[in-house]
């Protein structure tokens, strides 16, 4: 069996451009590696996730893995390229067609929706699609599950009953879309709804407007799903980054779906990102907590708590997992040295078992599952105290594993690349300013192939056998400007490019004045006083 890859991508706006050098890297790699190499030492990714800009990128490197390999195989002329460094721009952003209303998005949706048209949809503009070329990385399956981190502004209803009557009723916002790609898959029909989702996903607050998805009804999986007057039904999307930037919970679901909990010493995950998982904790105190000290506090919590909650919940499961494991091993010696016998045990633990009601084909497969992830421990356990022993001794870890709920609950060995937002050029702006200037573009990509090539040199020494060592060679990339004393600022871009987004954030502003009721006069008032002076400055003009 192949190593087995899950690769989750962040969201990053212009510092797609990072992800798209990294991603290019990762790729590249594990083609060199995989032609080089026999089937049991090759790497796959089976699934991609993403939020956002990463949401973006997962499409386009899934369509890459199936069907066009030679999309991503050239350093400076592959897809992430082309998309992220080449096609994106202030340019292109900026003009609105007429269609696009002026109160709903700084910048022009439709423009984006054009890249995935283009990066997404192209492959089947013409009569007869191009025949696919398969990735060396894809699965033997040659499928591949890709998932998107959305935000739903509509929000969808669920109920839990209550033991007083009646039920408990709420409405879930944080939402995600799966799609099963494949062979089968290459086809426009198949591509339009996935081309859809991912520009709803990448739809930044403010920057581009909320998009409408239809949603079937079986999407939702939950029991507790309130009833819905028919379906489909449309809701309506933004970024998925507001409340999954970090999507590696998906990721870990649709690993579930493949793996069935099997075979984990094979599985890894790739966590994708340019900002590095630092401390966003807060200066506020009583004293200075004013209204305007006290809404930047809120927007810190609860923008930061939302998106690194996958992190919280792999975290928690590692280390739940990492309790069982050494409670597993001390009920070992408890046995190898005779306090703890196969006769009182087993009266114990068989009616302890069925406390937790599982039938017959679900102990079967859970002690399936624990003999291989113990595998080594239970050979050993067999030939000193015998399988009878070893039998007994898998079932008291079950009992502790169904106890502590961590049945179908795996350990994810994550690996990360990110980098140091002051050597990011398009950092600035909250994370816009590679959006105006295609040289800050350029950097990050190259920056992001950098990071991703340190990665790789040394990941026998950080895999613990869980990934082999890469037959590769990195390719060269073009040479990384230093990070400026100061950092790469606004001033160091042309500044027509500035005085542009700078008329385009004031009409912005003018728009949502007017939308609360502020006449002409009140609205230039509050502009000239507060409004224009911050995003001159902001911009360096």
């Amino acid at each position: 069996m192949p190593f087995r890859l899950a690769i989750t991508i962040a969201g990053a706006v212009s510092l797609g451009s990072f992800e798209a050098g990294v991603l290019f890297e990762i790729f590249d790699a594990l083609a060199q590696h995989n032609r080089a190499s026999p089937p049991e030492s090759k790497i796959c990714v089976d699934v991609l996730t993403g939020a956002s800009a990463g949401g973006m990128t997962a499409a386009v490197a899934a369509q890459s893995l199936l069907y066009s390999s030679r999309a991503i195989a050239e350093p400076y002329n592959n897809a992430f390229y082309s998309a992220w460094v080449a096609g994106v721009d202030i340019d292109g952003l900026l003009p609105r067609d007429s269609g696009e209303p002026a109160n709903q998005s700084v910048l022009s949706s439709n423009f984006v929706w054009g890249l995935a048209e283009n990066f997404l949809l192209g492959r089947y503009t013409q009569e007869v699609s191009p025949p696919p070329v398969r990735h060396p990385a894809l699965p033997p399956s040659g499928a591949i599950r890709l998932g998107l981190a959305l935000s739903n502004l509509t929000g969808v209803d669920y109920q839990r009953p209550q033991l007083s009557g009646g039920t408990f009723n709420y409405t879930r916002f944080q939402d995600q879309v799966e799609f099963l790609l494949d062979g089968t898959t290459d086809r426009k029909d198949s591509w339009n709804p996935v081309a859809h989702a991912a520009v709803a996903c990448g739809a930044f607050p403010f920057a581009f407007r909320p998009r409408d998805l239809i949603r079937e009804i079986a999407d939702f999986k939950s029991p507790f799903l309130a009833p819905w007057p028919s379906s489909p039904r449309a809701f309506t999307y933004t970024d998925g980054g507001v409340f999954q930037n970090q999507p590696l919970g998906l990721a870990k679901n649709l690993v579930d779906l493949i793996d069935q909990h099997q075979d984990t010493d094979t599985r890894s995950y790739l966590f994708v990102s340019p900002s590095p998982l630092n401390s966003t904790a807060g200066t506020i105190r009583e004293a200075t907590a004013n209204f305007k000290a006290l809404i930047d506090a809120l927007l810190n919590a609860v923008y930061n708590q939302a998106g690194f909650q996958d992190w919280i919940a792999a975290e928690s499961v590692n280390a739940a997992v990492d309790v069982l494991n050494l409670r597993a091993s001390q009920l070992s010696d408890l046995f190898k040295r005779g306090v703890l016998q196969v006769g009182p045990m087993r009266t114990v633990l068989d009616p302890l078992l069925s406390q937790f009601k599982p039938s017959e084909s679900d102990l079967l497969k859970a002690r399936t599952q624990l003999h291989e992830q113990f595998s080594s421990e239970f050979e050993e356990l067999s030939s000193s105290l015998g399988p009878t022993t070893a039998e007994v001794w898998i079932d008291s870890v079950l009992l502790l594993e169904l106890a502590a709920e961590l049945h179908e609950k795996d350990e994810m060995y994550i690996y990360s690349i990110t980098a140091d937002s002051r050597d990011l050029a398009g950092a600035g702006l909250f994370s816009f300013l590679g959006f105006l200037d295609r040289g800050f573009r350029e950097h990050d990509y190259d920056l992001g192939r950098e990071k991703a090539q340190s990665f790789l040199t040394r990941l026998k020494q950080i895999s613990r056998g869980k990934l082999p060592e890469l037959a590769y060679l990195p390719k060269p990339h073009h040479p990384i400007q230093p990070t400026p004393v100061g950092g790469f600022t606004p001033a160091m871009i042309a500044e027509e490019k500035r005085e542009d987004l700078y008329h385009a954030l004031s009409e912005a502003a003018d728009n949502l004045l007017e939308e609360e009721g502020l006449n002409w006069i009140e609205r230039k008032g509050v502009e000239a006083l507060y409004l224009n002076g911050k995003i001159k400055k902001m911009l360096g003009l």
